[in-house]
C-alpha cells in the first residue's frame, strides 16, 4: 500500500505540472503574438518615416540645389542578404542609410587640435580659414517685413525671367564689352572716373553715382555669357570689401543687383560665398543706420533680401520664401 500510495502521489504531481504548462502556453503565445504585432507595426512606422524623410530630402535638394536623385530605386533593402547581390540592392542600402543622416552636422574641433591643424596648414602653404563674425543684426524697424520680402522676390524673379527670355530671343542691341580678364577696362566701363577715385581712396566726383539703373548697365550685362557674369560678380563683391568697407555706393549696388539678376541657379560655391559676403557687408552697414529715412537703407535691404532670401544665404529670410518656387 505504501508503494501504491507513492506512485499515486507522483502521478498527481505530474498531472499538476502538465496542467500548469497548459495554462502558461496560451499566455506565452499571446505575448509572442503581441510582440510580433508590435514589431510589425514598428517596422511599418519606421518604413513610413523613412519614406517621408527620403521624400523631404529629395524636395530639399531639388529646391536648394536643383538636383534630382540620379539613380532612383524602389523598395526596402533586403537585409536577409549578407552582402548586396546587385547594384540596385546596394543603392537601396545607401539610400536607406542616407535617409537617417541629418542634413547638417556640426563637428566641434578641440582647441588643441585646431591650433595644431592651423600651424600645419600655415607651414604647408595652405590657406587657413579666418574666424568669421556672425551676421550683424538690426532693429526691427530697419528690417523688411514678410510681405515686402515676398513682393520683392516675386518682382526679382520676374525680372530674371524677362532677362533670360531676352537673351534667348537675341533681340537686344549688341554692345562691345571688355574682355573678362581686363580688370581696368571693366572698372572704366562700370564706374568711369569714379573707379579710379575709389581705388585711390578719395571721394568720387560729383555725379558718379546714378539714381537709377541706366540702360548702359542693362545692355552690358545682356552681352555677357554666364562665366563672364560670374567672374564680374565675384570681382564686384571683392571690390566692395576692399574699396568700400564702410559704405555701399549706389552705382556699386546697381551693378551687384544687375549681375545677380543674370546669375543662374543653382549657384556655384564661389558665387554662394560672394553672395554671403555681400549679405554680411550690407547687414553690417544696416546695423549702424540710425533712422528709417536714411537713403542707404533701401538699397541695403534690396541686396540683403536678394542674397539672403532669393539665393538662400540667410536662414531667417529663407523661412519667408520657403513656400515659393524660386528658379
Amino acid at each position: 500500500m505504501g508503494e501504491g500510495g507513492s506512485e499515486q502521489q507522483q502521478q498527481q504531481q505530474q498531472q499538476q505540472q502538465q496542467d500548469k504548462q497548459s495554462e502558461q502556453e496560451p499566455a506565452a503565445c499571446a505575448v509572442a503574438s503581441e510582440a510580433c504585432c508590435t514589431s510589425d507595426a514598428e517596422l511599418e512606422d519606421a518604413g513610413e518615416d523613412a519614406e517621408d524623410i527620403l521624400s523631404s530630402d529629395e524636395e530639399y535638394n531639388h529646391k536648394n540645389f536643383g538636383i534630382f536623385q540620379a539613380l532612383p530605386v524602389e523598395g526596402e533593402p533586403d537585409w536577409s542578404l549578407d552582402e548586396p547581390d546587385s547594384a540596385e540592392e546596394y543603392l537601396r542600402r545607401v539610400r536607406y542609410e542616407a535617409s537617417r543622416c541629418p542634413r547638417v552636422v556640426r563637428a566641434e574641433l578641440p582647441a588643441t587640435a585646431a591650433a595644431a591643424g592651423g600651424h600645419v596648414a600655415a607651414r604647408s602653404g595652405r590657406q587657413v580659414l579666418p574666424d568669421v563674425a556672425p551676421i550683424a543684426d538690426a532693429p526691427d524697424w530697419a528690417k523688411p517685413n514678410r510681405s515686402w520680402v515676398l513682393q520683392f522676390v516675386a518682382d526679382f524673379q520676374a525680372l530674371r525671367q524677362q532677362l533670360q527670355e531676352a537673351c534667348l530671343a537675341g533681340g537686344y542691341p549688341v554692345v562691345q564689352v571688355p574682355h573678362v580678364n581686363d580688370a581696368e577696362a571693366w572698372d572704366r566701363a562700370c564706374f568711369g572716373h569714379a573707379a579710379q577715385a575709389e581705388v585711390r581712396g578719395v571721394p568720387a566726383a560729383a555725379g558718379a553715382e546714378m539714381t537709377q539703373l541706366t540702360p548702359g548697365i542693362c545692355s552690358k550685362i545682356m552681352a555677357l555669357e554666364q562665366p563672364e557674369v560670374i567672374s564680374l560678380f565675384l570681382r564686384h563683391s571683392q571690390q566692395l570689401e576692399e574699396h568700400c568697407p564702410d559704405s555701399l555706393p549706389l552705382l556699386r549696388a546697381q551693378w551687384l543687383f544687375a549681375l545677380a539678376a543674370r546669375l543662374e541657379k543653382p549657384c556655384h560655391p564661389e558665387v554662394a560665398a560672394a553672395l554671403r559676403a555681400v549679405l554680411r557687408h550690407c547687414c553690417k552697414l544696416r546695423g549702424v543706420v540710425s533712422q528709417a529715412g536714411d537713403p542707404l537703407l533701401p538699397r541695403l535691404n534690396v541686396l540683403i533680401v536678394m542674397a539672403g532670401a532669393y539665393f538662400a544665404q540667410d536662414e531667417e529670410l529663407c523661412t519667408f520664401v520657403d513656400s515659393v518656387d524660386l528658379i
